[in-house]
């Protein structure tokens, strides 16, 4: 794991960083889906734990966008806008995408809606983001992950 390295914007772990396997595995499988999305209270391990998890795997080209920042929503917009130039769309981590725009999430919903193949996004959020999803869920375009992915296991727990 490169501890204390950014790539694109990606925060850096803490000296005392502890992994998330579950998570891992489950971001693991939906790495290469349109959205995911990480729902789970403040504190709970969200963005440290992707954090965790694109600092483990091979170098992945990746943007990381803070919507709580001043030009969240535009730089979501334009970090989404286009492929690279193997066709291949960004792999884009939202951080706080609870705090997007109305007018960044109907850009979102009507991309998963009408092109998902032109998106590989990672949403970290408080809350469920009010986008159309039962047909992209269904389609295998979308999936939510919970916050019982970001705790520790039991057995973690009692070694901490």
């Amino acid at each position: 794991m490169r501890i204390g390295t950014t790539f694109s914007g990606t925060p850096r772990l803490p000296r005392t960083y502890v992994p998330r396997p579950r998570l891992w595995n489950q971001l693991e499988r939906t790495a290469e889906q349109a959205v995911t999305v990480v729902v789970a209270p403040s504190g709970a391990g969200k963005t440290l734990g992707v954090a965790g998890w694109l600092g483990q795997r091979e170098p992945t080209r990746h943007h990381w966008v803070d919507a709580a920042s001043s030009g969240g929503a535009r730089e979501f917009v334009e970090a989404t806008a286009a492929p690279d130039a193997g066709g291949v769309p960004p792999y884009v981590v939202v951080d706080d995408a609870h705090l997007l725009s109305a007018e960044a999430l109907r850009h979102l919903d009507d991309r998963l809606n009408n092109a998902p193949e032109t998106l590989r996004l990672l949403l970290i959020s408080r809350w469920d983001l009010p986008l159309t999803r039962l047909v992209p869920e269904l389609l295998g375009h979308y999936t939510s992950l919970r916050g019982t992915y970001c705790g520790w296991t039991r057995r973690r727990r009692r070694r901490w």
